[in-house]
């Protein structure tokens, strides 16, 4: 391991990550699904089962998910998700209209005057009903149960995550015979019957929108560097590939400092520009 390119590479993803939220958006994912995820340059919507506002109902929406998180505030996140993860430019979420989830609090009045609105004001029939079942698709609790592979974590505060997340539009999986949403005894049969929560859609992109892949270990790293070139990304030398692998010693102590003096300064707040366009949502059947 070159030290000097460590620090170097550590500087630059401070520079990316000052503030509460980063530059960079971060998929995680497992070993398997990084690949799958470079080889074929797709992003693949899967169905994700979720609580709708506290209630004791479960269903699953079709979505592609990705945090906000700055890189200190990253390493007890991956681990529950696979340990693995690809860092797109933010930039590249605004142009395909990703957007950030929508917390409620329990008790709060949102959630409140939410519940109200579906219990009273709407009709199976009526398309105000389509549009608010879209709305909950990015809305989620503040807090709950979190059950993420075969693990569950109680009172997970869901809201740190800064969850980022695509759901494709109701009308547009009408049409091609998808559902928008499942049940909990739908989404089982659905993953009993395709050996995954996947559909055979998703969101493309290039090799320039990619800056980061967070791997376990040093020999993933070379894995990672072979795929790339197996793929033809002729830019793999401006992907940073960097593990997780702890830094030791005095190295450890410098990260640190470096870590400190970066947040601390606010040398390298940024913002970023919006950008309007269209997803390109591509179907894979």
């Amino acid at each position: 391991m070159n030290i000097l390119s460590e620090i170097l590479f550590l500087w630059d993803i401070n520079h990316c990550f000052m503030g509460l939220s980063s530059n960079i958006l971060w998929h995680q994912t497992n070993k398997d699904g990084l690949i799958k995820i470079l080889k074929s340059r797709n992003f693949r919507f899967s169905y994700s089962k979720e609580k709708i506002l506290d209630k004791r109902l479960f269903v699953a929406f079709p979505m592609i998910s990705f945090c906000d998180l700055p890189f200190s505030e990253f390493t007890d996140y991956i681990s529950k998700y696979g340990g693995y993860s690809i860092g797109m430019h933010k930039m590249w979420g605004y142009v395909n209209h990703f957007n950030p989830v929508w917390y409620c609090q329990t008790g709060s009045y949102v959630k409140r005057i939410i519940m109200d609105i579906m219990a009273n004001d709407l009709k199976p029939e009526d398309k105000a009903t389509d549009v608010m079942i879209e709305l909950l698709a990015y809305m989620k609790p503040n807090e709950g149960q979190l059950e993420v592979r075969e693990r569950k974590y109680l009172n997970y505060r869901f809201a740190d995550e800064r969850e980022v997340r695509l759901v494709p539009p109701y009308a547009w999986l009408e049409e091609h015979d998808m559902a928008f949403m499942l049940s909990e005894e739908q989404y089982s049969k659905y993953k009993e019957d395709h050996k995954n929560s996947l559909l055979p859609i998703g969101v493309k992109y290039d090799w320039s929108d990619v800056k980061y892949i967070v791997v376990q270990n040093p020999k993933n790293v070379r894995e990672i560097n072979s795929v790339l070139k197996s793929c033809h990304c002729r830019n793999f030398r401006d992907i940073h590939i960097r593990s997780l692998q702890p830094f030791s010693g005095k190295l450890q102590s410098f990260v640190s400092y470096i870590f400190l003096e970066t947040l601390s300064s606010g040398f390298f707040e940024q913002s970023a520009d919006h950008i309007d366009g269209g997803s390109q949502i591509v179907c894979r059947r």
